[in-house]
């Protein structure tokens, strides 16, 4: 039976593109059919997938507005899944579907037609809470959160949960949180560490975070723009192991066994996020040593006082 997974986050920049697209590539690899989904407007896993999003004819936008058949517009990649590509026309489809009956599911009408056909359906969510995201989220048996190791990756995390709670009642009885993917780990900072302890105590209690840790690295980047998952630009990168294992961790996590995740709502049980305190990043402790303890006037070299209306 197929599994379908959003990756989702309303923050932008928590690596979501990059989980679907090497995740993907690592299920593909162990012979799984795999079909990737571009809900994005920005088509960056079109772009990352080593195709130009400006270029196509039919895009996924024909495919929810134009009810033009999935088939259309299939993209067979160099690593193995498939795709379903998008470019900026869909941007157009938010406001356009607004009138349209059952706007909310148009994904899942799409993509019924090839679930016989793959394994794996995973969908790159836009980072937002909009009807685009609502429709993955209606057409999806499982999501993945990625979470940045930053603080301010933390803070909108429970917003996207209280939503998804809300699909849930009102589409998609279903829907299950897989697990919280912490990414972006860089190993040198204090702040990543606090972040990573934060993600484990703050979520933790209620929702499966994956013991796996995707580090910060500008292989991905790189990769992205060669058209390439990790997997396959750069084998020796610590983070193509990493995704390897988050894709056997995924299909531990099956629907209908203990491990599939817990439905999502509101944070119940935990209070606010802590604070970061001043020693957590280089950039407080640099103003610090700037501006010194007295505010922002202490270090200032003579010159660079001005004189009050006394003189």
């Amino acid at each position: 039976m197929v599994r379908v997974i959003t990756v989702a986050n309303q923050k932008g920049g928590v690596a979501k593109t990059t989980t679907v697209l090497n995740v993907a590539a690592a299920l593909a690899e162990g012979g799984a059919r795999v079909l990737m989904v571009d809900l994005d407007p920005q088509g960056s896993l079109t772009l990352a997938s080593g195709f130009a999003p400006d270029a196509l004819e039919v895009s996924l936008y024909d495919g929810l507005l134009k009810e033009v058949p999935a088939e259309a517009f299939l993209l067979p990649t160099a690593f193995g899944p498939d795709l379903l590509p998008s470019n900026v026309d869909l941007s157009l489809a938010e406001m356009e579907l607004i009138n349209l009956v059952a706007r909310e599911r148009r994904v899942a009408a799409l993509l019924a037609p090839l679930r016989d056909r793959y394994d794996w359906v995973l969908i790159d969510s836009q980072p937002s809470l909009g009807l685009l995201t609502i429709n993955a989220l209606a057409a999806c048996d499982q999501v993945l959160i990625p979470v940045a190791c930053e603080y301010l990756s933390l803070r909108g995390v429970e917003v996207l949960l209280r939503m998804m709670g809300k699909v849930r009642v009102r589409l998609n009885s279903r829907l299950r949180v897989v697990g919280i993917l912490p990414t972006l780990y860089d190993t040198r900072t204090r702040h990543a560490r606090e972040s990573l302890e934060a993600i484990h105590r703050h979520f933790g209690g209620e929702y499966p975070v994956f013991p796996q840790v995707v580090p910060r690295s500008i292989r991905f980047s790189e990769a992205a723009q060669a058209g390439q998952p990790i997997l396959a630009f750069a084998p020796g990168n610590p983070g193509t192991e990493v995704y390897r294992e988050v894709a056997a961790e995924l299909a531990r996590r099956a629907p209908g066994t203990p491990e599939e995740g817990s439905p999502p709502g509101a944070l119940r049980r935990l209070g606010p996020l802590p604070e970061p305190t001043a020693e957590s990043d280089a950039g407080a402790r640099w103003k610090a040593r700037v501006w010194g303890t007295a505010g922002p006037m202490r270090n200032l070299p003579p010159k660079q006082l001005k004189p009050g209306p006394d003189g």
